[in-house]
C-alpha cells in the first residue's frame, strides 16, 4: 500500500466557469489490489452542506489500497466553493439540480475523464450527491454508481414529521436576514446559498420530492444505469424507516439498484446514521466491499433488512 498523490484544484464549472475546488487522490500505482482489472476512477458528489474534505479518509483508502484514482469536490456555495466577494449571499439563486447538478457535476466528471481516459467512472453519490447524478449531462461515462444514505426527504418519511413540515418556514425567515440560509444555526449543515435551501425545502413538501420540477422528473424517468447500488443504515436518523429509500428509488422506474438496508454492525460500527459510511468506524467491516463493487462489479454481501429504523 502506498500513499497517494493528493492535489488540490480548481475546475472551471461546466457553462458559467465558476471555480470548483477539488481534490485528486492519484494513486502511485495502478495495479489493484484484489483483480487484474484497472480500476475504475471515482468521483464522490457530497451531501448538502458537506464539505469535500469529510471524505477525504475514504478517499485516500480507495486510492492507496486498491489504486482508484479520486475526485472530491465542493459544489459552488458549499466547502472552499465560494465567490470572491458577496460570500453566500452572493449565490442566492443558485439551485440544486440546475447548478449543482448540471454546472458543477459534469465539470468534475469530465475533469476526471481527462485524466484517466481509460477508466470508467464510478458515482459515489452522498444523500443529494445521489440525487443530482441522474441529472448529469456526462453520465454516459459513468459505468456504475453506488448511492449512500440517498432517501426521499418528504416531510412524512422523516423521522421527526413535524420538525420537517416546518423547514420551509425556516429557510425563508432565516435567509430573510442572513440573505443565505445558515442551516449551521440549526446544526443541520453547513451553510449554504439561500435557493439551495429553497429546493430542498420546497422538496420536503411532496412526496416526489425533486421529480416535481419537470426537468428532474425527465431525467429520473431517462435514468438506465448500467449497474448501481444503494446503501442506507437502519440507524439513520433523518429517515423514519427504509420507506424513506424505498420511494427514492421509485422515483426512477427505469433504473434497477440493488438496495441493501443494513444494520450498523454489517457494516462494521456501532453507529453508522446519515453520515458515517465515510468515517474510520464502518472502514473494516465495508470499506473493502464497497472497493471490490467499484473495481469489479461485485455486489455486496451485507444483509439487509425490512425493519423499522431504530432511532
Amino acid at each position: 500500500m502506498s500513499e497517494p498523490v493528493i492535489s488540490d484544484i480548481t475546475i472551471p464549472a461546466h457553462i458559467d466557469a465558476f471555480p470548483i475546488k477539488a481534490t485528486l487522490f492519484a494513486p502511485q500505482t495502478t495495479e489493484p489490489s484484489t483483480s487484474t482489472t484497472l480500476p475504475s476512477a471515482v468521483l464522490i458528489n457530497s451531501a448538502t452542506g458537506v464539505p469535500r474534505r469529510f471524505y477525504s479518509n475514504f478517499a485516500k483508502y480507495l486510492a492507496s489500497a486498491h489504486s482508484c484514482p479520486v475526485l472530491i469536490y465542493d459544489y459552488r456555495g458549499h466547502g472552499d466553493s465560494l465567490p470572491e466577494e458577496g460570500g453566500l449571499a452572493a449565490l442566492k439563486n443558485t439551485h440544486i439540480h440546475i447548478h449543482w447538478a448540471t454546472y458543477d457535476q459534469p465539470a468534475a466528471t469530465a475533469h476526471l475523464h481527462t485524466l484517466y481516459p481509460d477508466r470508467g467512472i464510478v458515482i459515489i453519490g452522498h444523500s443529494v450527491g445521489a440525487h443530482i447524478a441522474p441529472l448529469n449531462p456526462l453520465k454516459h461515462l459513468v459505468t456504475r454508481y453506488i448511492f449512500a444514505a440517498s432517501n426521499n426527504a418528504f416531510w412524512g418519511y422523516h423521522s421527526r414529521p413535524l420538525v420537517t413540515f416546518a423547514f420551509p418556514w425556516m429557510v425563508e425567515v432565516l435567509g430573510a436576514v442572513a440573505g443565505y440560509f445558515p442551516a449551521k444555526k440549526i446544526k443541520l449543515c453547513d451553510d449554504i446559498p439561500l435557493g439551495v435551501g429553497r429546493d430542498w425545502a420546497r422538496w420536503t413538501r411532496c412526496p416526489e420530492y425533486c421529480t416535481t420540477e419537470p426537468e428532474v422528473k425527465d431525467a429520473y424517468d431517462a435514468f438506465k444505469p448500467e449497474s448501481a447500488i444503494g446503501i442506507a443504515a437502519t440507524d439513520d436518523h433523518l429517515c423514519a424507516d427504509r420507506r424513506a429509500f424505498d420511494e427514492w428509488f421509485a422515483l426512477m422506474p427505469n433504473a434497477k439498484v440493488r438496495f441493501y438496508y443494513v444494520e450498523p454492525k454489517e457494516l462494521g460500527a456501532k453507529e453508522v446514521g446519515h453520515m458515517g459510511l465515510f468515517k474510520k468506524a464502518c472502514k473494516d467491516g465495508s470499506w473493502d466491499a464497497i472497493a471490490r463493487y467499484i473495481i469489479e462489479g461485485v455486489e455486496p454481501r451485507f444483509k439487509t433488512t425490512e425493519t423499522t429504523a431504530k432511532l
